[in-house]
């Protein structure tokens, strides 16, 4: 029995991170498309995303249970097979950590994530629910953790921030492809993006056209008396 609930234990971790993993890196575009059609999950999940520390506390928070269950139904057991009169029974907790360790890390983290990343907005739509349901369940030890944290920051003189879960910053760098790396992104459109980041720093006189260099046509000229005049 304390066998299968260390195998529940590292599938719980591995969930966990999986569900982190797909919440940050899904497809928000794609969401927000599919939330507006009427999804259900994908409009929970935009929902959701506007205060992103609440699911992602709650997954870490899971994988951390996890962690702790399995270190502790581990050492039970070894503690049992040594027998409390053997001469190893000493170094059960040890034993635990180097036998659990590797699993936990491989099995309920690694794997899992980076499985995940390759089909991240799937991983997101079904394990949106179950996330939020452990969301709720574990609302006091989140809702404790964030004052805890809060109060130290504000002791060390570091009040909270609230910062955009994906800045200005983090847009530019995703579009800073390479001109000729694997992207569809043609080299005039990576410009034109370039341009819209810096547009707030652009002024009016780079981007407008003199009066007095304006090309203009009287409003009764006809077509061929245009087009003459713009060649």
């Amino acid at each position: 029995m304390s066998l299968a609930v260390v195998v529940a234990a590292v599938l719980a971790s591995a969930f966990f991170s999986a569900a982190e993993m797909a919440f940050i890196a899904a497809n928000r575009v794609r969401l927000r498309h599919m939330a507006e059609q009427g999804v259900r999950i994908a409009r929970g999940y935009m929902e959701a995303f506007q205060h992103p520390e609440r699911l992602l506390s709650a997954a870490m928070m899971g994988v951390t249970i996890a962690h702790v269950s399995a270190s502790a139904l581990t050492t039970a057991l070894l503690l049992r097979w040594l027998g409390e009169d053997g001469p190893f029974w000493a170094t059960a907790p040890f034993w635990a950590t180097v036998i659990l360790t590797p699993i936990m890390l491989v099995f309920g983290e690694i794997l899992p994530k980076a499985l995940t990343q390759q089909r991240a907005t799937g991983v997101a739509l079904w394990t949106f629910d179950p996330l939020r349901g452990a969301a709720w369940l574990l609302t006091p030890l989140v809702w404790a953790a964030h004052r805890i944290v809060g109060g130290i920051l504000r002791g060390l003189g570091r009040p909270e921030r609230h910062d955009p879960f994906v800045s200005r910053d983090d847009l530019r760098l995703l579009f800073q492809v390479e001109p000729h790396g694997p992207t569809d992104v043609r080299e005039e459109e990576r410009e034109m993006i370039e341009g819209i980041f810096d547009l707030g720093e652009t002024a009016v006189r780079e981007v407008m056209v003199p009066l007095v260099d304006v090309v203009a046509i009287p409003q009764e000229a006809t077509v061929v008396e245009a087009a003459a005049r713009l060649q």
